[in-house]
């Protein structure tokens, strides 16, 4: 599937902007599982 290829975060931006997405996505992820509670 080269869309998915094409869209591998090293493709798409720098490691800092990546690992910033990273950590914005734990956010998230922790803020939905405290939401569930």
């Amino acid at each position: 599937m080269r869309g998915l290829n094409a869209l591998k975060p090293e493709n798409l931006a720098p490691s800092r902007t990546v690992r910033n997405v990273q950590a914005d996505a734990q956010a998230i992820k922790e803020n939905v599982t405290n939401g569930n509670h």
